[in-house]
């Protein structure tokens, strides 16, 4: 049965509302993984209901009330637009008509797609200066990004994306990693935790079975450390 997104929306509302965070305004994307090991879900509803559900959440804080979608194998692909519209058959008139899952896993194209399309640049970068403390550059804007970010396994491309996630810490874009899969995680665990970034701009979660999953849960799960973050950057003035 498909998911409802009048429920799915109103299940939204009540968990940003028990966070204290129902009158806040975001951009929130979605970015899902597309390499070949994800076809049995594209295949079948649950990348589907995953969209609609957090669509949910778009419904309530976007300022357009859509996600902005994004897919990503070795490569990055910017989607487009999911709303009240078009979600229903999203991943099957509009997301595979535009890519093919197939291929390996690297996260840091298309976390610089996202980054560039909604005009984040990595200003405040952290590299290696010799013992000297680079200075950092914060960036202010009127609404903070939320990032929904799917993959069900590991990426080849770590060190450049623990220098992403680094440099794009002094700006209001937050990363809400989720793992999908009875698989390990050790690369997500070591983001959500790792030293050297302005703040923490990333979380991590598994979800198992993404099918299984309620809407309140799901919700309470992928924004749990999300408010947290908005004070701490609210208080660094980068909203």
């Amino acid at each position: 049965m498909p998911i409802s997104l009048e429920k799915a929306t109103e299940t939204a509302k009540v968990v940003l509302a028990k966070k204290n965070i129902e009158h806040v305004q975001a951009e929130v994307i979605g970015v899902a993984d597309i390499s070949g090991s994800m076809a049995s879900l594209y295949a079948g509803t649950v990348m589907q209901d995953a969209i609609t559900r957090l669509l949910g959440v778009g419904m309530n804080i976007d300022i357009n009330k859509s996600i902005d979608v994004y897919a990503f194998n070795s490569r990055a692909y910017h989607i487009g637009a999911a709303n009240a519209s078009n979600y229903s058959d999203f991943v099957k008139n509009v997301f595979l008509k535009k890519v093919t899952v197939d291929g390996g896993t690297n996260y840091e194209p298309v976390m610089k797609e996202v980054a560039n399309v909604h005009r984040f640049e990595p200003l405040g970068f952290f590299g290696k200066f010799f013992g000297r403390k680079p200075k950092v550059t914060t960036v202010k804007r009127d609404r903070p990004a939320l990032v929904f970010f799917i993959t069900d396994g590991d990426n080849w491309d770590k060190d450049e994306t623990r220098d992403l996630i680094r440099a794009l810490s002094p700006q209001p874009i937050f990363w809400q990693f989720i793992g999908i899969g009875h698989e390990s995680f050790p690369f997500l665990e070591e983001l959500d935790t790792m030293q050297g970034r302005y703040v923490d701009n990333a979380n991590f979660i598994q979800i198992n079975d993404l099918s299984r999953i309620s809407e309140e849960e799901l919700y309470d799960r992928i924004l749990n450390e999300f408010p947290s973050w908005l004070q701490e950057i609210k208080a660094k003035g980068m909203v």
